[in-house]
């Protein structure tokens, strides 16, 4: 498993996670949304897939307010598979 580089800005730490080629499910209550920036690519062994509970901020997450940032950082969602069957590492993020 690679280090992943936690900076104290929840958002900053998963664009950046993003950029670098992990795939970052993101979760909170019935809403999921996957970024990946290599879509359809097969993922690297250092490549990891992050399942990361938001629900601490899910309202940004069902506001849209997070996908924006995403979007706008650069990020793309990501509709392959390629990652579905990777061991993932869960997490949350917030308090």
């Amino acid at each position: 498993m690679v280090s992943l580089n936690q900076t104290g800005n929840n958002l900053k730490d998963v664009v950046e996670w993003i950029k670098s080629g992990h795939v970052v499910v993101l979760k909170a209550k019935f809403k999921t949304l996957v970024y990946h920036n290599r879509c359809g690519e097969e993922l690297s062994t250092s490549n990891e897939v992050l399942n990361l509970n938001v629900s601490s901020w899910g309202s940004l997450l069902d506001d849209g307010e997070w996908p924006w940032y995403l979007e706008d950082s650069g990020c793309q969602i990501c509709s392959c598979k390629v990652w579905a069957d990777r061991k993932s590492i869960n997490f949350k993020l917030g308090s």
